[in-house]
């Protein structure tokens, strides 16, 4: 995600019956329930997130029946995507049992003696008191029996206890991660060489100083302004003077800047580091593309109703299937229009797209159209993985030249037989080499995205000559 790219580089619910009867779980509690540790949190007011989300394509992904979110979950720092999520949902109406299976083509079990409705979306919806929706993915059975019968409850992190238990009344989103002993000093050390913005004077500083990372707070704020918090083992007053600077240029290095920076705000609060100002909603977009749990919740809460209808007409399956074809249409278009500026940031945005797909109900729709979509996020997917092994290639390629291997050829002749040949380090290499494999990324990304296209064009034919309904 373009925000929390940055991060690898830049550094490289006590229990169900503690709910309140209109907020549902504090995020203290959701943390708390937790059956193994937790790495991050996040907090949404869904109604004030699509007042600033108007007219974008965020804005659709969350319906007006739910009013907030608040999840824990294990991110994978490679993937940035995580193992597993538990979140809770407040919603204005609860949608049955048998609505929810029935929308999902799931079933209703029964575990530690709770009704629970498992999905193919690979994920549990457990249906609590006072309109609260649990999420659990993915369907580990025996995660859930923990869950529900609270028998594993390990403490959780410190900073993530300080950041779920800072008041959300004035947010919009807050997300806390817990990054403590994750980055090596060396590693990031290396990392900088080439910054222009980090003089070599001070790469040990600052990459100690990065090492000592606990945590990273992201806050959207009802005033619309947005804050990075950074939290360090002591005072980051020695970074305060290049903090600014540096993140430009770490961003930009990740397809990830933005105008607004230049007028980021940066200052140190005791242990903290704090940068502060307006943000894009694509960068909001990016950043929540990390979970999956607040998607559900809006696709669940569709749910109501669906039990009254107890034959599906042909009527009903083309109308479904037309709705379902608009979202994949409008998925392909955020894939198309997406501005990456380099083939990792494609990479991550083609991902969380594919999981979009993955995610859509397909109750109702038609079994050629959902194996369509289904082959559409294998596609996405595997681009995914082509354009992040493009970048792998390169970087082992550059990292070897930055070590000094001989990479240039130059040989001597004297015209009489003979003659020596010897290696040079070319220092534009590493550009060169980036720059080739950007280019062949984005060749593939591009054929792939043509490929799609037509398989979308050929596929509305075929509905709209199926259907007789212009699709």
């Amino acid at each position: 995600m373009k925000l929390l790219s940055f991060i690898p580089c830049f550094l490289i619910a006590a229990t169900l019956s503690s709910f309140g009867l209109s907020q549902g779980p504090s995020l203290s509690s959701v943390l708390q329930s937790s059956p193994v540790p937790a790495n991050a949190v996040l907090f949404l007011n869904v109604p004030s997130l699509r007042q600033i989300a108007a007219g974008s394509p965020l804005e659709s992904e969350f319906a007006n029946q739910v009013t907030d979110v608040r999840l824990a979950a294990s991110l994978d720092f490679s993937m940035m995507q995580p193992d597993w999520e538990i979140g809770y949902a407040l919603l204005t109406a609860m949608p049955s049992h048998e609505s929810l299976a029935k929308r999902y083509g799931g079933y209703i079990d029964e575990v530690s003696g709770r009704k629970v409705v498992w999905t193919p979306k690979q994920m549990y919806l457990v249906p609590l008191d006072n309109n609260v929706l649990a999420i659990i993915r993915p369907t580990d059975r025996k995660l859930l029996g923990q869950w529900l019968r609270k028998d594993r409850m390990p403490q959780p992190s410190e900073i993530l206890k300080t950041y779920a238990g800072i008041s959300t009344d004035s947010s919009i989103l807050m997300m806390g991660i817990d990054v403590q002993d994750l980055f090596s000093p060396t590693s990031i050390e290396t990392q900088m060489a080439n910054f222009p913005s980090i003089d070599i004077s001070q790469r040990k500083m600052l990459s100690q100083r990065l090492a000592s990372l606990n945590g990273i707070q992201l806050m959207l704020g009802k005033d619309k302004q947005f804050t990075v918090r950074l939290s360090f083992a002591s005072s980051p007053a020695d970074l305060q003077s290049f903090a600014k600077p540096f993140l430009k240029e770490l961003l930009a290095r990740n397809g990830a800047s933005f105008a607004e920076l230049d007028q980021w705000s940066v200052s140190v609060d005791k242990n903290e580091l704090l940068l502060r100002g307006a943000i894009p909603v694509a960068i909001i977009d990016d950043l929540l593309g990390i979970f999956t749990v607040h998607r559900q919740a809006s696709n669940a809460s569709d749910s109501q109703g669906t039990e009254s209808v107890q034959t599906t007409s042909e009527s009903v399956v083309a109308e479904t299937s037309k709705a379902y074809f608009n979202k994949i249409s409008g998925i392909v278009n955020r894939v198309r229009d997406y501005s990456a500026k380099n083939t990792g940031d494609r990479a991550r945005w083609n991902g969380h797209m594919a999981r979009k797909i993955d995610e859509l109900p397909t109750l109702n729709v038609d079994p050629e159209l959902v194996a369509y979509s289904a082959e559409v996020a294998k596609s996405l997917r595997d681009n995914m993985v082509s354009l992040q092994l493009t970048n792998i290639q390169a970087g082992a390629i550059n990292t070897a030249n930055n070590a000094g291997s001989p990479i240039v050829n130059v040989s001597y002749g004297y015209g009489y037989g003979y003659g020596y040949g010897s290696y040079y380090y070319d220092p534009n290499s590493g550009n060169q080499v980036t720059a080739l494999g950007q280019s062949q990324g984005n060749a593939t990304y591009r054929q792939v995205l043509a490929a799609i296209e037509q398989s979308q064009a050929d596929m509305r034919r075929r509905m709209t000559d199926k259907y007789k309904l212009q699709f």
